[in-house]
Parts: C-alpha cells; structure tokens; sequence
C-alpha cells in the first residue's frame, strides 16, 4: 500500500512539474529577450545623443547607424548625418535634452530638445546671436544594435518663430 501510495504521489509530482514550468515562463512580469533588447535599444539610443550629438563626433556613426540606414538625407551613416549638417552650421553650439525615451519591439520614440545659439546661416537666416530651442519627436527602428530607420518630427515653425523669420503670432486672415 505504501509504495503504490508513493508511486502515485510520484506520477502527480512529475505531472504537475511542466505546469510550473510553463507558469514561470509564461510569468509577464518576468524577464524577457525581448525586454532585454528594448532596453539595450533604449542605451544605444541614448549614447547616440549624449556621445555623438551633444559631442558633434559624427565619426562615431560607425557604431550606432547601419549600412542599410535609409531615410530622408539618403542611405547609410551620410544619409544619417545630412540633415544634421545645416543644423550644426546654424548652431554649433548644440545641446541636446532627452525629456521622454520609450521602447517598444524594435522601435525607440524619444521626445528631445535642442537649445543652441544662432551664430551661422540656418534655412536661410543669417546669425541672429539668439539662443535658441527646438522641439521635437524621433522614431528609430533598430535592427542587430544599429539604427535603420529614423522617423524625425521637428517643430520647425516654432525654430523659424524664434528666429525672427515668421512673426511669433499669426492670426487668421479675416474676410
């Protein structure tokens, strides 16, 4: 009786240990690759900013942008680099803040701002000496640690405000 009593005790021991198991893998405040790697993300894109924009030392692109990059300056680390160009001319003195920086899959949404001094021609506008802020949100997608895609939203209209080159309130036009 004693031993069919274990032998038992046993066989739902053993069937009840895959149910633990899968419970623990399945817990969703544990642990994941894939939370690991948005994290890792969320620092790449980060050092980005605090080594490379903030230091303007571009040569270090190698490290953050992929071969594949694609977007709106072209392909590759140039195309990352372009529309920075104009950007760094009008203020070299560029500082940027990260105020929101989220993850989720393959993607990184950081809110930024800039605060820079206009000593050189930007879009057209001679240095006007102002200090300068700009806002605004960028998307990167990565892919194996090193940024594809960058999906940039600039409050363009307030730079150009600030700047003295669209007065600073536009009213509608009344009939």
């Amino acid at each position: 009786m004693k031993t069919s009593t274990i032998k038992v005790s046993l066989l739902l021991a053993g069937m009840m240990i895959p149910q633990i198991a899968a419970a623990q893998q399945t817990n969703k405040f544990l642990p994941t690759t894939k939370t690991t790697t948005m994290e890792n993300n969320k620092a790449i894109v980060k050092k980005l900013y605090e080594t490379v924009l903030n230091n303007q030392q571009f040569e270090l692109l190698l490290d953050f942008v992929a071969d594949t990059f694609e977007g709106p300056g072209g392909t590759g680390v140039e195309g990352f680099r372009n529309p920075f160009r104009s950007l760094y001319n009008g203020f070299p003195d560029l500082q940027w803040t990260l105020v929101t920086l989220v993850s989720e899959g393959d993607k990184v949404v950081v809110r930024w701002k800039w605060t820079g001094t206009h000593k050189g021609v930007f879009r057209n506008v001679p240095a006007t000496g102002k200090v300068i802020t700009g806002n605004g949100v960028s998307i990167y997608e990565l892919k194996n640690g090193k940024i594809v895609t960058v999906d940039a939203h600039v409050d363009r209209f307030g730079i150009l405000q600030s700047l003295g080159a669209l007065p600073a309130d536009i009213a509608p036009v009344k009939p």
